[in-house]
């Protein structure tokens, strides 16, 4: 494969270090494992796996959750088996064990042993270059460690002769790892990746999501990584990655920071009300408006932020800076935050972005992840009440109202699950009653996202009741 031009200094020669200190938390003890699946069950879970599009295949012999400690044993259980299931996929092989330190790298390659080479990840017809680098000087967290996803500049070449062959893309790869080695702020894994296709170029695409989403799985799996400090940062075509992905997929990041660029209107700010946000942009780059947008972009979450509270944003417009600015501060104010999992509040515009809908955000989800248009909804958590208000505005939903319905995941954390659960839709009753706790929701919640951490006993699909007009 052509790699443009090659990546030097640091990226030179493959050694990764052994998987086992990047075992991951969430392991099965003795008492956890013992009696609560059979051997049977087990395997029929395993097959499972396999195709969880299927018919799931417990019946009522299958252990209840009564209460938030079996729900804890089963996941821990689940996530041990789903852990074992997606080793055996190519893209576990291609991402590989946790790779040695910088330190490491560069002692290596100073004594001629090696040192670290680029990656590919496929994604269906396109393969993904990349390097991951592992800054660490301090003990990892016991929680773990943090992941960055770090987007290069560069963008689209219509004209390019291939998938990576045009330099632009390949240097600002080169120089966005020199920015992850030498000036981000913080430690932990460097995802540095190099866009699948200088013809398509953007970070959007549908293909760049997959590789996020599988990245984050990987990185909890094999890696040792906190899901709550999972980063998405990005220079000029990857500051623009960085606004659009950011609100789309906004449950999988603490924290964002979108450097040297502004996007506009469409893209649903509103989605930004628990995801740490903040741009650095030149006061003199004035080019496609870049700075004007980027203030009108974070205008937008203040409007919001008077409606739903949060809203944790920052604008630095750099003074007497145009397009190049200095990147150091902005990780520095991102790696502050973490991410909360299950917020009080839940602000979303689902919409489709390069093809692709996601199922869920955060403890919300959609029932078809295949309507068409988009469908703004907010959803807030009312614990005295041990209810759910859930806000739809009809006027504003493109989709057809009879195709749409929201799934509400909740568990023991959330509300009292031992009581009635009420959830109201515009003000309007549309659930009263004692949800079950479930072990196919559970795993259900569990293989759509890969994080065990996001993974919800309870289910309740409610649709819209009165909307407002």
């Amino acid at each position: 494969m052509t790699w443009g031009i090659k990546m030097v200094c640091l990226l030179a020669l493959a050694v990764f270090a052994s998987a086992e200190d990047g075992a991951v938390k969430l392991e099965l003890t003795p008492e956890q494992a013992d009696g609560f699946l059979s051997v049977e069950q087990r395997r029929l879970l395993g097959d499972w796996l396999a195709h969880p599009d299927q018919a799931w295949p417990g019946d009522d012999s299958w252990p209840a959750l009564t209460n938030a400690d079996d729900v804890a044993r089963a996941r821990a259980e689940l996530w041990s088996m789903l852990r074992e299931f997606r080793r055996k996929d190519p893209t576990a092989e291609e991402l590989g064990p946790l790779p040695p330190t910088l330190a490491e790298v560069v002692a290596q390659a100073k004594d001629g042993k090696g040192g670290l080479e680029p990656g590919v990840l496929s994604l269906g017809e396109h393969r993904m270059p990349f390097v991951v680098l592992r800054k660490e000087t301090e003990p990892v967290p016991e929680q773990g460690r943090a992941l960055y996803f770090c987007m290069h500049g560069g963008g689209q070449n219509n004209k390019a002769e291939g998938p990576h062959s045009w330099a632009v893309n390949s240097r600002e790869w080169q120089s966005q790892a020199g920015l992850a080695a030498q000036v981000y702020e913080g430690e932990g894994l460097f995802f540095i990746p190099r866009m699948a296709d200088d013809r398509l170029g953007r970070w959007w695409h549908a293909h760049v999501q997959d590789a996020i989403d599988m990245v984050v799985e990987h990185g909890i799996r094999e890696w040792n990584v906190d899901p709550n400090r999972v980063y998405l940062m990005g220079v000029s075509e990857g500051c623009y990655g960085t606004q659009i992905l950011g609100p789309f997929m906004a449950d999988r990041f603490g924290g964002a920071n979108a450097m040297a660029g502004g996007v506009g209107k469409d893209v649903p700010a509103e989605n930004l009300r628990n995801l740490a946000f903040r741009t650095d942009v030149g006061e003199n780059d004035t080019t496609f408006n870049r700075v004007g947008l980027a203030k009108e972009f974070h205008q937008r979450m203040d409007e919001f932020k008077k409606l739903y509270g949060g809203y944790e944003h920052e604008v630095n417009v750099q003074v007497g800076k145009g397009h190049g600015i200095d990147y150091r501060p902005g990780s520095e104010w991102m790696i502050a935050h973490r991410r909360e999992a299950r917020p009080d509040t839940v602000v979303w515009t689902s919409r489709n972005l390069g093809g692709n809908r996601r199922s869920a955000f955060y403890w919300l989800g959609l029932s078809d992840a295949g309507i068409e248009g988009r469908i703004p909804m907010a959803a807030r958590l009312n614990k005295d009440a041990n209810r759910v208000d859930l806000k739809w505005p009809a006027a504003e939903t493109e989709a057809d109202l009879d195709e749409v319905a929201v799934r509400v995941l909740l568990d023991d954390q959330m509300l009292d699950l031992g009581k009635p659960v009420k959830i109201a839709v515009n003000g309007e009753p549309a659930f009263s009653g004692i949800p079950e706790r479930k072990l196919e929701t559970l795993a259900r919640t569990l293989v759509e996202r890969g994080d065990p951490t996001m993974a919800f006993p309870v289910e309740i699909v409610v649709e819209p009741s009165s909307p407002e007009q």
